[in-house]
């Protein structure tokens, strides 16, 4: 296949207690996606491979729509200097977000678990943990941390993901 349509290297890395994934480029062409170790217990130690297809439908969302490329590399300093590299981030993770509740449209809610942690993520009532964050969603302290942020706060990109489930695709997550 096409360097464009190929399928990156998937690598494994001891995640410590560290609930992450990304995906990356090195040299000029090779992209690769890294998952730690934390969030395949998820599946092989608590048996939810819904989460883990999530987890990696999202890090290939952003190969396809090429996030890791060498543009936005040359484009990082502009960016920062603008207050915009943070900005930018948080909306190709709502865009990485989007393309894995498409592919893994049965296992969204499975995000949760890269905020509750491999162990609580199943104990967590979800109705439950929207209707408290509610309460919060305006606060400014909320607010300016999401700003400083280069994802967007957890819980944001959770009711996207649920209102794009509900509402449709015309759905997009709040920036600030």
């Amino acid at each position: 296949p096409d360097s464009k349509n190929a399928i990156p290297p998937l690598y494994l890395l001891n995640g410590n207690g560290v609930m992450n994934a990304f995906a990356a480029k090195c040299a000029l062409y090779e992209k690769y996606v890294v998952l730690h170790s934390d969030i395949v217990d998820i599946a092989y130690v608590h048996g939810n491979f819904g989460a883990l297809k999530f987890v990696l439908a999202h890090e290939l969302g952003h190969v396809k729509c090429e996030h890791i490329n060498l543009r936005r590399l040359i484009c990082a300093p502009i960016m920062t200097v603008l207050f915009l590299n943070k900005s930018l981030t948080r909306a190709q993770e709502y865009t990485a977000d989007r393309v894995a509740c498409y592919y893994a449209p049965d296992e969204v809610m499975g995000m949760l678990y890269l905020f509750a942690g491999k162990n609580l993520g199943k104990r967590v009532n979800i109705e439950e943990y929207f209707k408290t964050i509610e309460k919060y969603e305006n606060d400014l302290w909320l607010r300016i941390v999401n700003f400083r942020s280069d994802h967007a706060v957890g819980y944001r990109r959770m009711r996207a993901l649920r209102d794009t489930q509900t509402k449709g695709w015309d759905i997009h997550g709040k920036m600030l």
